[in-house]
């Protein structure tokens, strides 16, 4: 990791890609932790690419997870075996999805990306071994319940109807569903950015400054682990953010995401419940 290129997410373009850099700590890291990595990283990879062929079975899959395209068919296939009993706790997980949604696709609401998304950072919220990445599922699981439920606000809709799962956050925002801050202004110290984010109608403009708190949560997170798997996490998911971007209004972006961070540098800290 020291000897790896800086990431900046305004940059243009990074001197290693995504696959490359896959390549390298699948020569370099040991078994535990490539385990670890596989498991807790590249399966939500996983869970969005069997979403986008449940959804389309000719659908393009950018970006790969643990299986190829030819694997995660087989396993929807397998799933719709009554019969077939998945093998080993990430198979279950995935087989469990696909049977979920052949039984509620259909049902007024259902989302195939967002249940995926939901399930797994759930999941990995709770069950992960690593605690700064349970910290960062858990970041994302409250980015989400919370910007959902602020949008359904916005249009006049109950937001507690809105929130996924059982926790600290999602019961304060159901029992707190008709306040402004839905309760969360002392508990989440990003909730104010979260607040603004929510107002911005461009999609694409919200796209960016979500992945720019991310961002900067991981750089904050990670500054004391250099040499961990922490750090070798935290680089990882930021040169998927960046493929994300690659090439769209690449100059515009670059701008744009500058602005987003200086400010976000200016006005937030680290949330002090995720670094304790």
């Amino acid at each position: 990791m020291a000897g790896a290129p800086e990431l900046r997410l305004s940059d243009v373009q990074t001197a290693l890609t995504l696959e490359d850099f896959r390549a390298q700590l699948d020569e370099q890291l040991s078994g535990r932790d490539k385990a670890l990595l596989d498991e807790w990283c590249f399966l939500e990879q996983d869970y969005r690419n069997v979403a986008a062929l449940l959804e389309d079975a000719g659908a393009e899959l950018p970006f790969a997870g643990c299986l190829n395209r030819s694997e995660l068919e087989g396993l929807i296939a397998c799933a719709r075996d009554e019969d077939y009993k998945a093998q080993g706790r990430v198979q279950k997980q995935l087989v469990d999805f696909v049977r979920q949604y052949d039984a509620h696709h259909q049902d007024e609401g259902f989302f195939a990306h967002d249940v995926a998304l939901y399930r797994f950072l759930s999941h990995a919220a709770r069950h992960c071994p690593n605690r700064m990445m349970r910290r960062w599922f858990t970041l994302n699981l409250n980015v989400n319940n919370v910007l959902t439920a602020l949008l359904a606000k916005r249009h006049g809709w109950d937001a507690a109807r809105y929130v996924m799962g059982e926790g600290e956050v999602q019961d304060t925002i159901r029992a707190h569903a008709a306040e402004p801050d839905l309760g969360l202004s002392f508990e989440l110290e990003y909730m104010h950015q979260l607040s603004r984010i929510v107002q911005e109608d461009d999609p694409v403009e919200k796209e960016r400054m979500i992945d720019a708190l991310r961002w900067t949560w991981l750089e904050d997170t990670t500054f004391f682990t250099t040499f961990g798997i922490e750090n070798v996490f935290s680089y990882l998911v930021r040169l998927g953010i960046k493929a994300r971007w690659a090439g769209l209004d690449v100059e515009q972006g670059r701008k744009r995401f500058e602005e987003i961070i200086d400010n976000l540098r200016g006005e937030a800290r680290v949330p002090q419940e995720f670094v304790r």
